[in-house]
């Protein structure tokens, strides 16, 4: 079935993915809300610098801290680590492609590693390999639109792996060379013009095992959303409905934990003292950052998922017809038209059309098009397959 659906997906042209990626971008991102104003600055200027773009660095920022937090430990004593390649794309998908064929457990293993169980590997002719319980495991990489559809095709094959990943769009609006020359002059008056030395001192504060909680205000706020999701799974159930699938709440914890740790220490380092140890307690504003970055993350990934899906159903040029959809349910909303569904013969689905609002009736505004073009295009003759039955 994967097949038949990456075939289609190749299929796609870059008009396509270019409407997706519009749709994906439309929400405003979450980015500079997660960290104090002069950490922001610090990553905006770094951005810039790199002539990259500030969701990105952002989202890689978290997710590095996050697994240095988590393996410090473990690479010292194991003494060795894995650096997987930046083209996320290569690695995964092969990998994907050989559990899919060949049932190597590769999948279930990821997921098992994913939530904090113990995994085990066995061979015919090696000893069994053993992975402890609440092993440090991350996977971080990019990719562009056309790949990653590839990728999630493969992980959403109701095995759960597509839960465990956060999958994020930022707007990849390249900065200007002007723009990028400010940003340069601005991280030579910085204390801190570059993330190494923050990459240090999280190693050098975690060398030893650390743990984090939250705090009683965010444990309250946590079991709520929680009650929320677990409300919304029981309803789905007893209605006959697909239950949502995400795991929100464990990634929440874990963006949670990154926040705290990241810009604790990065806050230090831009006051030119030495990182102290972060807090215990996670406190409720980090929290509530954490639960609005990964609410933007999930519904793009629903965004995205759902776009996947209507090609998997045959629905060629979804997003099009998605964009079309929802402008024309806007005209009807502010009166220039209405929606109607018509029948044509020889054609299984009904076809949606817009049937415009004679110009004379419609209080024109001036954001659409001039009341001229309007009533031209309101005058033109009706095209000959739309016979007098349909009319």
């Amino acid at each position: 079935m994967s097949n038949v659906c990456l075939a289609k997906l190749r299929k796609q042209p870059d008009s396509t993915w270019a409407l997706l990626q519009k749709r994906l971008i439309s929400k405003p991102e979450p980015f500079e809300k997660l960290f104090p104003a002069p950490v922001w600055n610090l990553i905006h200027s770094k951005s810039n610098a790199l002539s990259t773009n500030a969701g990105y660095v952002s989202t890689s920022l978290i997710t590095t801290t996050a697994l240095l937090a988590g393996t410090v430990k473990t690479v010292a004593e194991q003494e060795k680590g894995l650096l997987l390649s930046a083209e996320i794309y290569d690695i995964l998908y092969k990998l994907l492609k050989s559990d899919e064929e060949n049932a190597t457990g590769d999948v279930q293993v990821l997921c098992q590693m994913f939530s904090g169980e113990e995994a085990s590997y066995r061979y015919a002719t090696e000893r069994v390999r053993e992975i402890r319980s609440n092993t440090p495991f991350c996977i971080l990489g990019a990719t562009q639109a056309p790949f990653a559809a590839r990728l999630v095709t493969i992980l959403d094959q109701g095995h759960g792996l597509l839960d465990q990943f956060l999958i994020t769009f930022p707007k990849c609006l390249r900065p200007t060379p002007q723009e990028t020359e400010q940003a340069v002059e601005a991280l030579t008056q910085s204390p801190l013009s570059s993330f190494d030395d923050f990459f240090l001192e999280i190693a050098r504060l975690h060398a030893s095992h650390a743990s984090y909680t939250l705090s009683s205000e965010a444990h309250r706020i946590l079991n709520t959303l929680n009650e929320e999701f677990i409300a919304d799974v029981n309803e789905a159930i007893t209605e006959g409905r697909i239950p949502p699938k995400t795991k929100k709440i464990d990634i929440i914890l874990r963006v949670a934990a990154s926040l705290h740790i990241f810009n604790h220490v990065t806050t230090q380092l831009l006051q030119q003292t030495q990182p102290t140890m972060p807090s215990e307690e996670i406190e409720k504003s980090t929290l509530l950052h954490a639960i609005e970055y990964v609410g933007w993350a999930e519904s793009q990934k629903e965004i995205f998922v759902e776009f996947l899906n209507d090609q998997r159903q045959g629905i060629l040029g979804g997003v099009a017809n998605s964009e079309f959809a929802a402008a024309i349910r806007g005209l009807e909303e502010r009166g220039f038209g209405k929606v109607c569904s018509v029948q044509i013969p020889r054609v299984t689905n009904p076809v949606i059309v817009f049937v415009k609002e004679d110009p004379d009736k419609v209080q024109w505004p001036k954001d659409i098009c001039c009341q001229t073009d309007y009533r031209a295009r309101f005058h033109q003759a009706v095209n000959k397959s739309i016979t007098i039955g349909i009319k």
